[in-house]
């Protein structure tokens, strides 16, 4: 496990590979540290921080949706910028639903956490009709490093999303555009990025491999952009 590095809080967004394996602490003490994040590939969405309890309660990992952190965006404070701390106690989490680690959210683990967490289940607004049931979320861990599909050409692997910090809406994904390790980095906004919302599809990116190369150091890709003169 890297060690914790404290997280800007007056920022208004936060990069979700920054948040890997710090600290998740409950309103009483511990509870294990970030293990994955687990989001809605159709609405750029996070929907749960995943939380390894294994020095706690062996063997599970526990979810935590955006109420479970209170007023506080991720439950980070300026006095404890190492921490993702949650509004409830241990023994309610402890009392709580968890999913095996390795596996993903399923739409029975989504139930048994709103339930358990005494919040209303997903419904329209003004009473509509209920729509088809919503994809699985899907796992951020498992897409680091994963290749892209590009508009055209090839080449490309993802290394981050960039998160509004109070409404977790993934505004921008990094591009790498070669190795780890000799690569630049790219932005590109989350509506360029497309998805089928299959859990285990590769996202693709709606820009060709020019128009990243073409992106400038400080600013998002952006399609039809022209190589810098």
């Amino acid at each position: 496990m890297r060690i914790a590095q404290p997280v800007p809080t007056e920022i208004s967004t936060v990069s979700l590979r920054s948040l890997l394996d710090q600290k998740v602490g409950a309103a009483d003490g511990d509870v294990g540290f970030v293990r994955d994040f687990f989001f809605d590939a159709s609405s750029w969405t996070l929907r749960y921080v995943a939380a390894d309890a294994a020095g706690w309660l062996p063997g599970r990992v526990l979810l935590f949706s955006p109420p479970c952190f209170g007023s506080r965006p991720f439950g980070i404070g300026t006095e404890e910028p190492t921490v993702l701390r949650v509004t409830m106690t241990r023994l309610k989490i402890a009392r709580g639903p968890s999913i095996e680690p390795g596996r993903g959210v399923s739409a029975r683990d989504e139930a048994e956490h709103r339930r358990h967490h005494g919040m209303n289940d997903m419904a329209p607004a003004n009473g509509a009709p209920a729509g088809p049931e919503p994809a699985p979320p899907r796992g951020f861990r498992a897409l680091l490093g994963r290749p892209l599909r590009l508009g055209a050409g090839a080449g490309g692997t993802l290394r981050d999303f960039i998160v509004d910090r109070r409404t977790w809406r993934i505004r921008e994904l990094v591009v790498g555009t070669g190795r780890w390790f000799s690569s630049r980095e790219v932005r590109v906004d989350s509506g360029d990025f497309e998805s089928d919302g299959t859990a285990h599809e590769s996202l693709g990116v709606k820009l060709t491999r020019a128009e990243l190369d073409n992106a400038p150091r400080d600013g998002l890709a952006r399609r039809g952009a022209a190589a810098p003169s």
